[in-house]
């Protein structure tokens, strides 16, 4: 659990400093790190409906940070998703990939994780 934390520590504190991938530029390995939450719920079987839990985080408060750019979160990490998945959600029927849903009712995978 610490190091879906720490990597989704990683991913929010970047996107809300402006420091977001673009194209095939990724300095701060920001991909790797969302690959490496989708792998750790996956190989848990962790159920944990990601929208929510980054709704939660964007309303944590700190003296010296606040998150921001949540819809372009969002989207990155779908589009990791969809990446790793190596299809479109309409394509995903019955395999060991059918275990990610995304936010946003867009499915990338199984109906119980990342919501």
């Amino acid at each position: 659990m610490l190091a879906i934390a720490d990597k989704l520590d990683t991913i929010l504190s970047f996107f809300s400093v402006g420091l977001i991938p673009s194209g095939s530029n990724d300095p701060y390995a920001l991909r790797r790190a969302t690959q490496g939450v989708v792998r750790i719920l996956d190989a848990f079987g962790w159920h944990i409906a990601m929208d929510e839990l980054i709704d939660s985080l964007y309303a944590l408060k700190f003296d010296s940070l606040t998150y921001e750019n949540k819809a372009e979160v969002m989207d990155f990490i779908k589009a990791r998703v969809d990446k790793m998945m190596g299809s479109t959600p309409k394509d995903i029927k019955g395999s060991r990939s059918c275990r990610i849903k995304l936010c946003c009712g867009g499915y990338v995978g199984s109906s119980k994780v990342l919501s």
